[in-house]
């Protein structure tokens, strides 16, 4: 009986081809996938920076850690009215206003400078904030973004003590801050070293020295509207006995084209000097001042 084998004519073609083209082809993919690796290695590791940390350059009446970018202008105006205990005589408050118009302008992305006058004693103060440390996820991660935010203020009004020597350089006040934030998924927390220097002493009650501790926070509630606060413990006791800690409260309403603040706090002050030493409110009497900041930013590099 004979048995009949079936065989593939191209067998023996088919395996030295495959082979060669292995032998060939296969020095060429592995240098392509060195290759691969190598680039793999030498592209740097991404980073990200968090942006926004606050909606504006300032949280209420603090500054925050947000700088103005480079070559661009804000222009923003604070509106703060009397105190809401003053009854229907004042009008709740809505008959005396104190207003600051301000200005930011951003050199680098790291560094802005600002300067604005107030109504209250004629105030006009400069400022200069540098970002030192950046917030960022990625490879190289960094939990906080640091700042430093410089305040010097100059007083343009008289005195109302007639024995303090009006010259110059007992006008000027100095206010130090180092600004330390965090941004979470659901808002923004803050907290503010701070140093403030007289020149003169104007009251018995405060030194030419003094500190304070802030902190401030944003609780985004939608896409557009946030809750912020800002507070500062004053360590001075001794000022406590005259003046209160300055607490304000704010609901904010992002537009895109501007940030509008609407503003309940125990102070109507707006610069780091006067707020700090010089709030005479108690939220508790109704001592409350109603407010507003709006801000807009002016694009000067297209």
């Amino acid at each position: 009986m004979q048995v009949s084998l079936k065989t593939n004519k191209y067998k023996g073609i088919l395996l030295p081809l495959l082979l060669g083209g292995f032998l060939i082809f296969s020095p060429q993919w592995l240098n392509a996938q060195d290759d691969l690796l190598e680039m793999l290695e030498d592209t740097p590791p991404t980073e990200t920076y968090t942006v926004s940390t606050f909606k504006g350059t300032r949280v209420i009446n603090s500054q925050s850690v947000d700088i103005q970018p480079a070559k661009e202008l804000q222009f923003s105006i604070s509106h703060r009215f009397g105190a809401l205990n003053t009854g229907i005589q004042k009008f709740w408050g809505l008959d005396e206003a104190v207003i600051r118009l301000g200005f930011e302008y951003g050199i680098t992305d790291r560094w802005a400078v600002g300067l604005g006058r107030s109504k209250y004693q004629a105030t006009y103060d400069f400022y200069s904030k540098f970002k030192i440390l950046e917030q960022t996820e990625g490879k190289d991660t960094f939990p906080l973004t640091m700042v430093l935010n410089s305040n010097m203020a100059l007083r343009g009004s008289g005195f109302d003590q007639p024995e303090v020597d009006e010259v110059f350089v007992n006008r000027l006040f100095y206010t130090h801050q180092l600004l330390v934030a965090r941004k979470f998924a659901w808002g923004s927390l803050q907290l503010m070293p701070t140093y403030t220097h007289n020149n003169i002493r104007e009251l018995l009650v405060e030194s030419n020295d003094m500190y304070a501790m802030g902190l401030a926070g944003r609780i985004k509630l939608t896409n557009r509207w946030s809750f912020l606060f800002d507070y500062y413990y004053l360590i001075d006791d001794e000022l406590k006995t005259v003046f209160q800690e300055p607490l304000a409260l704010s609901l904010e309403l992002e537009t895109g084209g501007h940030v509008f603040q609407f503003i309940f706090s125990n102070t109507n002050h707006m610069t780091e000097k006067l707020f700090l030493t010089r709030t005479q409110g108690q939220w508790l009497n109704g001592d409350i001042h109603f407010g507003f900041n709006i801000s807009r930013t002016i694009p000067f590099h297209r």
